[in-house]
């Protein structure tokens, strides 16, 4: 009978916890529908302590922490050993996003790997991650070490989102800094070669140092490009002689830039008849290389002494409205040198012999 009795007092203690519990549960759930988090986070709190095994009030906690912006206090309670032994994946993705926030990139990225090895990494907690790689990634002093290895995934978004900021060297410089088994894996080469192509656009407005190590033993007619860049700036004739790209490397389309780049170096060396075979061929596509390439082609005529030739170069060049548009910028070009003065002369008789032709109503 004594048994008996023991036996309803405990389930009456048991029912009455429970009831407490759920009650602190509830309170919790009120308070943060109405927008009172810090109440919703003391009922929870309470609930913790009436219960530490309490894995629901646990996990609701960590999350409500990651809302009231106090991530290391949400980190603290995820690490402990109730939130190491549970296993939910909400709050494993909300470990990583906790140690994002308070620690930086390195304490997040072996949790957040190991979830998305099992495809239990949530949308949310993959682009906070991807976030922190890119803000990382602009830092003078990136945290990521080069023999952490990242999945093709975040490694591609990772360069994408850099490159959608105009980042180019920086997005460089983050594929540089990987593995080599990363660099050249068909992911990396296919980076790469994106990279290569935004550069050139932008004049490869990169480093020196970053053109180096994108360019060196090129394959494809960008890198080719690249490189015959890097050899230009560096005033090195004997670098740009070795590169020797087949017809299938160098591709039509960038068969003028190529020679644009010779033609540039020869400038430099004062090769005017060498500049004007060198640009010989047929116009570039591209605006801003047309402008470039009529720009040669006038001064070699300029300094070999032709000027009626020259003048048909520069009226050739301004007959065309988008390589018109290039003067400005082309006469930055350092292989116009002195030649720029007589360059800008010989424009304004241009301009007055057009006028007068052609005067305004």
């Amino acid at each position: 009978m004594k048994r008996l009795w023991l036996l309803v007092l405990v389930l009456s203690v048991s029912c009455d916890r429970a009831d407490f519990s759920n009650k602190l549960h509830l309170d919790a759930e009120a308070a943060s529908r109405e927008g009172r988090l810090p109440d919703a986070a003391a009922a929870l709190e309470r609930a913790l302590r009436f219960d530490p095994a309490d894995q629901v009030a646990l996990e609701r906690l960590v999350l409500l922490q990651l809302r009231m912006d106090n991530p290391a206090r949400a980190l603290a309670l995820a690490t402990t050993d109730a939130g190491l032994r549970l296993r939910s994946w909400s709050l494993r993705n909300a470990r990583v996003v906790a140690a994002l926030r308070s620690n930086g990139l390195a304490d997040g990225l072996d949790e957040a790997r190991a979830l998305q090895t099992v495809d239990g990494l949530s949308r949310e907690t993959e682009r906070e991650l991807l976030d922190a790689i890119v803000t990382d990634a602009r830092r003078d002093a990136p945290s990521l070490p080069s023999s952490e290895r990242l999945p093709e995934r975040w490694l591609t978004a990772s360069c994408e989102r850099l490159l959608q900021s105009d980042d180019v060297e920086h997005a460089a410089k983050f594929l540089l800094a990987r593995p080599e088994r990363e660099r050249t894996s068909p992911a990396g080469t296919s980076i790469k070669r994106l990279l290569l192509e935004r550069a050139y656009r932008e004049d490869f407005a990169v480093t020196q140092e970053t053109l180096d190590r994108l360019t060196q033993a090129p394959q494809s007619a960008i890198e080719y490009l690249g490189r015959l860049e890097y050899a230009r700036r560096r005033g090195d004739d004997a670098e740009a002689a070795r590169l020797d790209p087949s017809p299938e490397q160098l591709s039509p389309p960038y068969v003028a830039a190529w020679q644009l780049g010779h033609a540039r170096m020869a400038a430099r060396r004062a090769d005017w008849y060498g500049v004007l075979a060198r640009t010989s061929g047929a116009a570039d596509a591209d605006a801003r290389n047309t402008a470039r390439r009529q720009a040669l082609r006038c001064v070699a005529q300029l300094k070999l002494g032709d000027r009626p030739a020259a003048r048909a170069e520069l009226e050739a060049w301004l007959s065309d409205p988008t390589a018109a548009q290039a003067w400005s910028v082309t006469l930055l070009m350092p292989e116009l040198g002195e030649t720029k003065s007589d360059l800008m002369e010989l424009r304004r008789v241009v301009d007055k012999s057009r006028t007068t032709r052609f005067p305004t109503p």
